[in-house]
């Protein structure tokens, strides 16, 4: 339960972000783009694991680690010593928890099956 607390307050702060940053284009600086592109990931995340506000029971794992990979993908983009790339790794940080939350805590096992 706390887990999900903290999904939602990341998704609100995610969605904030996005609205500031919306105006973002190509010429800007690539730590901007990658905080941009992260907080539209997250968004696309809330997508594919909720359904109807409500969490989904699980998840698989290729699908978990596709989608750590996107998140890798653009913490590998980052420019270290450029423009805000502290706030481009507290991105990064906020995709990888919200991702722990909202799939690495579901992934089904197959071999752990449940036995009633």
């Amino acid at each position: 339960m706390i887990g999900e607390k903290r999904a939602k307050e990341i998704d609100r702060k995610a969605r904030h972000q996005r609205e500031m940053l919306l105006g973002v284009s190509s010429t800007a600086p690539i730590n901007v783009q990658v905080r941009f592109r992260l907080y539209c990931l997250l968004w696309e995340l809330k997508q594919k694991y909720y359904e109807n506000d409500t969490p989904l029971p699980y998840v698989t794992r290729r699908s978990y680690e596709e989608d750590l990979e996107r998140v890798l993908y653009w913490e590998r983009r980052i420019i270290t010593g450029g423009s805000d790339e502290e706030r481009a790794r507290k991105a990064v940080k906020e995709a990888k928890e919200y991702l722990s939350i909202v799939a690495e805590a579901r992934i089904r096992d197959a071999k752990k099956n449940r036995v009633f």
